[in-house]
């Protein structure tokens, strides 16, 4: 496919970096019945506190409407990880994609996903694609969900909308009614 990149994607800023601790933390819900994937990031600050290196637990939610009603947890199968020394600009991160697998080791859709224990001493980029065929069409609305234990740790969302269908009767704006 050829074009801009403003013709093909939309990159979306999920509202203001917000602490998270053991209190989940619900990124803004996108619309995205009219993009093939939606690309979930969130940029993990380094853990503080006594418990900093505790796991982060990744989720995506899809509701019926833009305030999270009604959400259900959409199972995904791969995530794509940054992580670094205490600031990824530097480019000390290390990439790594995860295919998840069920207990007999078979790749599979799995409901969350956890880093490991050492890591929350790292800051941390993570990326969950969520494709348009994983997703309920009665519920277009989708969200990124951070679980960070006992850490406090401040958390950047980003969504990015990647083959927008332009032009569809009736689409609600990028965030929204």
């Amino acid at each position: 496919m050829e074009g801009h990149f403003s013709e093909l994607n939309n990159i979306l800023v999920l509202g203001l970096a917000a602490a998270a601790t053991d209190t989940p933390l619900v990124s803004q819900y996108v619309h995205g019945a009219q993009a093939k994937t939606l690309d979930f990031t969130a940029f993990i600050a380094v853990g503080t506190g006594a418990n900093a290196a505790s796991v982060v637990t990744v989720e995506i939610l899809e509701a019926d409407d833009d305030s999270g009603t009604n959400p259900v947890v959409v199972p995904f199968q791969f995530v794509y990880e940054v992580k670094g020394a205490t600031v990824l600009i530097d480019g000390t991160g290390i990439s790594e994609k995860t295919e998840q697998v069920d207990g007999n080791g078979v790749p599979s859709r799995q409901a969350s996903f956890t880093t490991a224990t050492a890591d929350g001493t790292k800051q941390m980029q993570i990326t969950v694609p969520v494709r348009q065929r994983m997703r309920n069409p009665a519920k277009p609305y989708v969200a990124m969900r951070i679980t960070t234990g006992s850490a406090s740790r401040t958390v950047t969302f980003v969504a990015l909308r990647c083959e927008e269908q332009y032009g569809v009767e009736g689409q609600p704006s990028l965030l929204g009614n």
